[in-house]
């Protein structure tokens, strides 16, 4: 295809304004991402249990069983899914939950029981930087009040917090800091619950349970921050509350980040009993850092996440059965590079090029790329330029050329992107979209089928031609309101076309198709290039009414009289090409409607 051809379609499509709406074919969930739980005491809800799992809040009835979502926070401003939740039982604010932000250095949310903000609540008077655990005080000198869980990167805090209402505003006075101990990663503080002064062992009664990720411990603190005892937890544990009342009364709800792990269960450990929840989705545990690609050759998804561990990255390929059925074919660790950052599909090298971190912690970031086999297994490395030592590079991606030596590899660094050889040589061709973008990219894909890229930029999804023009803005605020974390397109298989997008919070697939909004869009520009021609009425009106027929074909989802009628057009214009139509127009015209016959195709 001619490079003008691929400018034009540019601008044309973005002329018209979008009358296709996209439309959200498939959402999967790869995983529970438990950061609290609450236990409800009153009101409408009393007696369950409350999960704030990624952006969505659940209910769990402990005696009856189930799990139901209860409301979503994702149209909250938290800067990442919020942590710790908690039920507030008493005093003037009664009735709802609170949620904390772990990147808010000053901020709690106030949310209603069926997910509507109720105010913002700011600190005064302190501020923190990891926000966790939350519960509220029901007893004792500091009955009404909030504790918070929360570190400053040098020590863990329990933070006593009165909750007040000023005019139209909420804010969080300090009470007292009762505990100061050591932040290390080795001893990572979670979830953390009030034991009342009725608590069966007397030897504990208003004092704080807290539980240790790093280590299945739970530790007692008394009101003086000091820890008074320890006893075997969970593996990953986030979630802890306390139950005050009825059946399970004295005991506690205790779970893993992952709802592999939980229990009602005594203090102690003497009662266990499992909590059976169904199982959400592949059940993978996987929290933060996910990156994935859809390897075409294998028609499987693989995805990678840093869980804290370097040079051992969690590896997994997962496959699509039918829709909504996914399986997980395989897992293992990844231990080549530090941090894997992405992993193109199979080349016309017939090679796998993995990209990722090679340096020590705490040294300037270099990077490597490996070249893998058909079973991963390594071929070759090659170390990126020391030029680019220590640039946040993104995702790397393959755009095969007309030879192997054509082949170019291209990675995005703010908003420029970074295009190599097949020797990764230096300099790299480096094309900037700064007028194309509004923030640094990190994510992208290419399909070389269509011979486009595709580009997360905040909540907007824009799709580039080869030659990097503008060929479509799409909002994914629709889809879900925050930005997604990856992306990445089915090449093959029974969702080829369509666009898998991660919702990083909730570990959650959306599969979208873009293509019969481009498709539509596309037909209708090319319709009013044509009536714009000043061609012969009745040769005009023959060509118009094939591209009308397909357009009416794409909006009923009809992909293949669309492109019998997009060819029929094609081959109208190929005999009149030199003669009533310019040789120019024809040849336009026959690369547009080429494109948009690719990306059909695509979806059949």
């Amino acid at each position: 295809m001619k490079r003008y051809a691929f400018v034009l379609l540019s601008v044309l499509c973005l002329t018209v304004p979008s009358v296709f709406g996209y439309e959200v074919t498939e959402r999967y969930r790869l995983g529970a991402v438990v950061e609290g739980i609450t236990y409800i005491e009153n009101g409408r809800l009393a007696g369950k249990v409350a999960f704030m799992d990624g952006w969505t809040v659940y209910l769990h009835d402990p005696v009856l069983g189930g799990y139901e979502k209860l409301f979503s926070v994702a149209g909250i401003s938290f800067q990442i899914s919020p942590r710790g939740i908690a039920f507030i039982s008493q005093g003037d604010f009664a009735g709802n939950f609170l949620l904390s932000d772990v990147l808010n250095s000053n901020t709690l949310f106030l949310v209603s029981d069926t997910g509507s903000l109720v105010g913002d609540v700011h600190a005064q008077g302190l501020q923190w930087i990891g926000a966790e655990g939350l519960t509220q005080i029901t007893g004792g000198p500091y009955q009404g009040d909030i504790a918070l869980l929360a570190h400053d990167n040098s020590f863990w805090h329990i933070y006593l917090l009165r909750l007040e209402q000023s005019g139209s505003e909420i804010n969080a006075y300090l009470v007292r800091d009762i505990l100061t101990i050591s932040y290390i990663l080795q001893n990572y503080l979670a979830g953390i619950t009030y034991l009342p002064a009725d608590f069966p062992d007397p030897a504990y009664a208003n004092m704080f349970a807290v539980s240790q990720y790093t280590a299945p411990t739970l530790n007692i603190f008394n009101d003086q921050g000091t820890r008074v005892a320890s006893f075997q937890g969970v593996s990953n544990c986030e979630g802890l509350a306390y139950i005050p009342n009825g059946a399970y009364r004295g005991k506690f709800f205790i779970a893993d980040y992952f709802l592999l792990e939980t229990q009602i269960r005594n203090l102690d450990g003497s009662l266990n009993i499992p909590v059976s929840l169904p199982s959400v989705g592949l059940g993978l545990g996987l929290w933060g850092n996910l990156k994935l690609t859809w390897l075409r050759d294998r028609q499987q998804m693989m995805l990678f996440h840093w869980d804290g561990t370097d040079w051992s990255m969690p590896t997994y390929l997962i496959s699509r059965l039918s829709a909504g059925e996914w399986r997980k074919d395989s897992g293992f660790r990844y231990t080549r590079l530090r941090r894997v950052l992405s992993i193109t599909d199979m080349t016309a090298g017939g090679t796998y090029q993995i990209f990722g971190i090679v340096s020590p912690r705490g040294q300037p970031v270099r990077f490597e790329v490996q070249r893998l086999d058909a079973n991963f297994g390594l071929v070759s490395q090659i170390a990126f330029p020391n030029q680019y030592t220590g640039r946040s590079f993104g995702s790397l991606v393959y755009v095969p050329g007309e030879t192997i030596a054509d082949d170019r590899y291209i990675t995005p660094f703010q908003k420029s992107i970074y295009s190599f050889d097949a020797n990764y040589s230096y300099p790299a061709v480096i094309i900037d979209l700064t007028e194309k973008v509004t923030n640094n990219i990190s994510q992208l894909c290419y399909d070389s089928a269509v011979k486009r890229f595709y580009v997360l930029d905040g909540t907007m999804l824009r799709v580039f031609d080869a030659a990097w023009n503008s060929v479509y803005n799409f909002d994914l605020s629709e889809a879900f309101v925050r930005p997604f974390s990856e992306i990445a397109k089915f090449t093959s298989g029974d969702l080829s076309g369509h666009i898998a997008l991660l919702n990083d919070g909730d570990n959650e697939l959306f599969i979208l198709n873009f293509e019969y909004q481009i498709a539509g869009d596309l037909l209708t520009n090319l319709i009013r290039d044509v009536q714009a021609g000043g061609f012969k009425k009745g040769l005009t009106n023959s060509l118009v009414q094939k591209l009308e027929n397909a357009k009416k074909s794409v909006e009923k989802k009809n992909i293949t009289p669309a492109v019998n009628q997009i060819e029929a057009f094609q081959n109208e214009v190929r005999a009149q090409a030199g003669k009533d139509i310019p040789a120019a127009s024809a040849e336009r015209w026959l690369a547009l409607s080429a494109d948009i016959i690719r990306g059909l195709q695509q979806i059949l």
